[in-house]
């Protein structure tokens, strides 16, 4: 069962990464004043892409990591740092489906530098996630310290005179 969560899982989040990488570049492709057949093309295969490669892929991306997460009860540093990743490229995701419907207003247009970003955060992030699921560092390997997730060991780092306490206390109004 784990072998195809994960082999699902990898695929999708192949064609999900891919196509966060792939849209803006189609994007870009809107000129202004683009009009007629080329312009509903370049739309109908733009659109195509996003609502029936990328969005599904994304949803079982998210849906199957899900499933191993309690399949594997991976709780661990990196899995949360990738778990950040992995929400940044859902932001990306919404970022570019909303670009999606803006552009192919009228006399709407992807700038080349908004691709180039776009593209290039994609890739940085991917690129992330791949380390940080095959290299599974340790917050040692990566120079934090660990009496951060101590309780108080937050406000020590910043300075501030914490002292742990076994008794919590409500205060009263």
């Amino acid at each position: 069962m784990i072998i195809w969560l994960k082999s699902a899982h990898i695929l999708a989040l192949c064609v999900w990464c891919a196509g966060l990488i792939t849209l803006p570049l189609m994007l870009a492709r809107r000129e202004v004043g683009l009009v007629g057949r080329p312009l509903y093309h370049l739309q109908l295969t733009t659109r195509f892409v996003f609502v029936t490669l990328v969005s599904p892929a994304a949803f079982i991306a998210i849906g199957t990591g899900t499933a191993l997460i309690f399949a594997r009860e991976t709780f661990t540093f990196w899995f949360a740092i990738k778990l950040l990743l992995v929400g940044i490229l859902a932001k990306l995701h919404i970022r570019t489906g909303a670009h999606v419907v803006e552009v192919f207003k009228e006399d709407g247009h992807y700038a080349l530098w908004r691709a180039a970003l776009s593209v290039s955060l994609a890739a940085l992030v991917t690129t992330l996630i791949l380390i940080f699921v095959l290299a599974k560092p340790t917050m040692a390997e990566l120079g934090i310290p660990a009496d951060l997730v101590e309780p108080g060991g937050l406000g020590r780092w910043l300075g501030f005179d914490v002292q742990p306490s076994s008794e919590m206390t409500i205060p009263t109004p």
